[in-house]
């Protein structure tokens, strides 16, 4: 039953309780309901409502207000009693379906304002959307707040963790930071969902690489699959634009919920990731992504409500932490990117969600098809991997390339090492977590055999475990997973010209010359934040709890970093930040990094295009993306 149908009968119940004096008609003015008073008062021969007006010199004039459904008053009808009445009321329902209310003349009787009953409706709207919007305030301003003391207690966990701790120490403090993770990941949830709900996201479509967001999207979820010993896979039809006009960050979020779900409902296995794309009209695209896992799947019956609000496949016996937002999320966030989302899934075997977006490509030549090379002719590539899915994804990348090159897969490191012992290869690529011998063992007995032996690592591992790898000097280079078609190209490339350039970790070297300034005013984040930068080697940290104190150090001195609370009291961020770059009297501007808790709206470019802010971090700081802003202010040697 439509809306406006129930709207008509909702009218009509109305008033035949009220008694009132009404009628319907349609667009050509013909009677199609009469109330039992107005059956009661007016003879039955009236075919269209033009037979009770009384003849005037308006009456063509009123007929044509009528139908255009115009507000009309106090023209007279006659009943058959030879009664007069005018009307009280005229409204227009959909389809030109109009209702009428008559007054007896001289005497008030039982009439009913629709017009009021619409005011009303509308009232109630207004009402309903401004206690929407409140509540979306609130749980903004509260998300804040509770973040406030959580990025305190993360951090200062994270310091904890660096610290000589035994076994059970590190399990509690380990066990406490994922507790505070999954609270700040139900904080998201809540805030997004509640954004949805007042339709207060904003689809901001831009120019962006597409492997560069479903790389992003991964990097955030790849430690916990490591800790859990699972591989993500990822495969991209040469079909799929390089560069699309979409929403990166909505996007991105999707990905996120979707991976971040098959990783918790998966103990053993892999995550496969997609991505194909089909050409709808002109330059417009539908980009369908696959993400599948190997997890404990979900019953049938459950499937459809899992994209519902707080829709769980099984709230008896799902033990992870969550609102059972997030699909529903995703699910919403997809209509908005015009596209939908669905499951298929396997008890006890795994899951995919299937979801689409529709995106506007920038050209139609596709960077990612690589031109074949002939210096690829005859080579020979070692892979060894102990996931079929990588090594297969690999051996098919590579043969894209040239369809002469031989590229040999190895399952472990003692299969690689009989190989290498019979035959020259020209390049290594070689995972860095396998069982029984790992990707640097194997490094190590391979360079014993060859010292000249080009190796490649191919590594999930967080920064600082990158680091120690490289300080080995087993390898040429480091690719992350899953690996990156084009940059692998060019590497391979690279070597096989012997134009080797080899990739060395840089540990902050500056660090120590470095002036640092700290404006923050919650003691805790002060703490955590020297903490992480004592540990990466600076030592010159000054300390303000607000923009005046900053203010006047910077004045005084020249410092290289500041790091820039948003949110503080007597002067904050943003206001500290127009002031340095508007001053005359300051010799040097540090470089300044944002720091804020809030993770609403488009902050990121708010800070760095309108504040003029150089980067930005969001609390709680990870120690990672940390080091990461520092390597670029000191112009580091980039991880590919």
């Amino acid at each position: 039953m439509s809306i406006d149908f129930q709207k008509e009968i909702c009218i009509k119940q109305f008033i035949i309780n009220c008694g009132t004096i009404a009628l319907q008609f349609n667009q050509s003015l013909e009677i199609i309901w009469e109330s039992v008073e107005f059956k009661r008062q007016f003879s039955d021969n009236g075919l269209t409502i033009q037979d009770y007006f009384i003849l005037n010199d308006s009456l063509e004039k009123t007929l044509k207000l009528i139908k255009n459904g115009e507000k009309i008053r106090g023209h007279m009808l006659k009943s058959h009693s030879n009664k007069y009445y005018y009307i009280s009321t005229l409204m227009v329902v959909p389809n030109n379906r109009h209702f009428v209310s008559l007054r007896k003349l001289g005497e008030p009787i039982g009439s009913i304002n629709y017009l009021d009953i619409i005011q009303r409706l509308q009232n109630d709207i207004e009402a309903a959307k401004e206690f929407s919007n409140n509540s979306f305030k609130f749980l903004a301003n509260m998300s804040h707040e509770i973040r406030t003391p959580i990025n305190g207690i993360v951090g200062m966990l994270s310091l904890l963790s660096d610290t000589s701790l035994n076994d059970q120490q590190t399990d509690y403090v380990e066990t406490t930071r994922e507790c505070c993770n999954n609270l700040l990941g139900i904080i998201n949830d809540v805030l997004d969902f509640t954004k949805l709900e007042a339709n207060k996201v904003k689809i901001v479509k831009k120019k962006f690489c597409l492997r560069e967001c479903v790389d992003s999207s991964i990097s955030v979820i790849n430690y916990k699959a490591n800790q859990k010993g699972l591989c993500i896979n990822l495969s991209i039809d040469d079909e799929v634009p390089t560069h699309i006009v979409s929403d990166f960050k909505r996007l991105r979020q999707i990905l996120i919920n979707l991976l971040s779900n098959a990783v918790k409902f998966t103990n053993s296995g892999y995550i496969y990731i997609t991505i194909r794309a089909i050409n709808i009209e002109n330059d417009i695209f539908d980009i369908i992504f696959n993400v599948r896992d190997t997890g404990i799947g979900i019953k049938k019956e459950h499937i459809k409500k899992i994209f519902t609000n707080y829709g769980q496949s099984d709230n008896n016996t799902s033990t992870s932490c969550g609102t059972g937002l997030g699909l529903a999320i995703c699910s919403r966030l997809c209509t908005l990117l015009n596209g939908k989302i669905s499951c298929i899934s396997t008890l006890d075997k795994g899951s995919t969600f299937k979801f689409n977006i529709q995106g506007k490509c920038i050209n139609t030549i596709n960077t990612r098809l690589l031109p074949k090379v002939k210096n690829f002719i005859g080579k020979k590539l070692l892979i060894v991997d102990d996931n079929e899915i990588n090594r297969l994804l690999l051996m098919t990348t590579i043969l894209k390339w040239s369809e002469q090159i031989i590229p040999i897969c190895c399952s472990s490191g003692e299969e690689a090492l009989r190989y290498i012992k019979q035959m020259h290869f020209d390049i290594g690529l070689i995972d860095i977590l396998m069982p029984n011998m790992n990707g640097l063992q194997l490094a190590k007995n391979i360079k014993k055999i060859n010292k000249k032996f080009p190796l490649i690592a191919l590594s999930s591992l967080n920064e600082e475990d990158i680091r120690k790898e490289r300080d080995s000097n087993l390898f040429e280079y480091i690719l992350y997973k899953p690996v990156n078609e084009k940059k692998l190209f060019k590497i391979c490339n690279s070597l096989f010209n012997k134009n080797i350039n080899i990739i060395k970790q840089q540990n902050i070297p500056k660090a120590k010359l470095s002036k640092v300034i700290i404006a923050e005013d919650i003691v805790e984040n002060q703490k955590v934040l020297k903490g992480y930068l004592n540990n990466f080697g600076y030592t010159n940290i000054t300390m303000c709890k607000n923009g005046i104190e900053a203010l006047d150090k910077i004045r005084e001195t020249e410092y290289d970093i500041l790091f820039l609370d948003i949110k503080m009291p007597v002067m904050g961020g943003v206001e500290l930040a127009e002031v340095l770059h508007k001053s005359t009297t300051i010799n040097k501007i540090p470089y300044i990094i944002a720091l804020t808790a809030n993770v609403m709206g488009e902050d990121k470019f708010y800070y760095l295009n309108k504040c003029k802010m150089d980067n930005y971090l969001t609390k709680p700081i990870d120690k990672n993306h940390l080091f990461e802003v520092l390597q670029i202010f000191h112009n580091p040697i980039h991880i590919v």
